[in-house]
């Protein structure tokens, strides 16, 4: 039983075992997309200055420490073509920087727990809830994931250090073929 989508498939004999099949084919979009993946991404910003007063205080006086967070996911693209991931996050911040190798994407704006602003990578657009904040990205290296590799971005939100180790960037790609 042959089964096929579209117009009427048509084929040309060649010799006595040989024939050329002729299957038309939509492609809206000229890449073809693997299943969806996700990430989680933390902050990367675990230097902290002041007085830790956490833990208590100890002497010699150290102004500067370091705090443990948790690790951010790896982003693969199995693909033969560039993926472009969607990043988006929630959190009262006054902005945030994401980095992986030299690109780097920062959003400049401020941001509330009951909004979600989304980056995408592909359209070149931030919307933060109806409207486009476009105008807020100040720097536009677009952090995308190259053909047949990983990249495990770096992310750093302008929060308060008291919230910052609770925010969280999620990334959503799929593998992108030519």
């Amino acid at each position: 039983m042959v089964r096929y989508y579209g117009a009427d498939l048509a084929w040309d004999r060649q010799t006595d075992t040989r024939a050329r099949f002729k299957v038309e084919m939509y492609c809206p979009d000229p890449h073809m997309y693997g299943d969806p993946k996700e990430a989680v991404l933390h902050s990367s910003d675990n230097q902290r200055s002041g007085l830790n007063l956490v833990t208590g205080l100890s002497y010699p006086l150290a102004f500067n420490w370091n705090i443990s967070l948790e690790s951010s996911d790896e982003m693969r693209n199995e693909g033969n073509a560039t993926a472009y991931p969607v990043y988006r996050f929630r959190g009262d911040t006054d902005g945030i920087t994401i980095k992986a190798g030299d690109f780097v994407m920062t959003y400049g704006g401020k941001t509330a727990a009951d909004t979600e602003p989304v980056m995408d990578t592909f359209t070149g657009e931030v919307r933060y809830g109806l409207s486009d904040r476009s105008y807020l990205l100040t720097s536009r290296d677009w952090v995308t994931i190259p053909p047949k590799s990983a990249i495990t971005p770096y992310v750093d939100f302008v929060a308060s250090p008291e919230t910052e180790d609770k925010l969280q960037v999620y990334a959503t790609w799929r593998d992108t073929y030519l």
